[in-house]
């Protein structure tokens, strides 16, 4: 919210909303990848103003891959943080 120059008091008031209500996303995101939606990406949006929604839309930014618990998972992890970082200097991907 700093790169936007978001006010701190708008900040910290988004930041207890997420804090209080936040619950029921992950419930949402549990039962989605339940369901088999696909969580890992493999590129990342150029706006960072777009929507999950629209992202999700999308299957080609999606990694048909999916790994284990244990190091192919780990090493796959690895290779998105850093792609990331690569592209946005920042850490964006869904997890789930």
């Amino acid at each position: 919210m700093i790169d936007f120059k978001i006010d701190s008091r708008i900040a910290g008031t988004i930041y207890e909303a997420v804090h209080l209500a936040g619950g029921g996303a992950w419930k949402e995101n549990a039962d989605v990848k339940a369901k088999g939606e696909k969580r890992i990406l493999k590129s990342l949006p150029d706006d960072p103003r777009i929507t999950w929604s629209e992202w999700r839309a999308r299957p080609e930014v999606f990694e048909n891959q999916t790994c284990s618990r244990g190091a192919d998972c780990q090493r796959f992890a690895g290779e998105v943080r850093q792609i990331a970082q690569d592209h946005l200097g920042v850490l964006w991907f869904a997890i789930g």
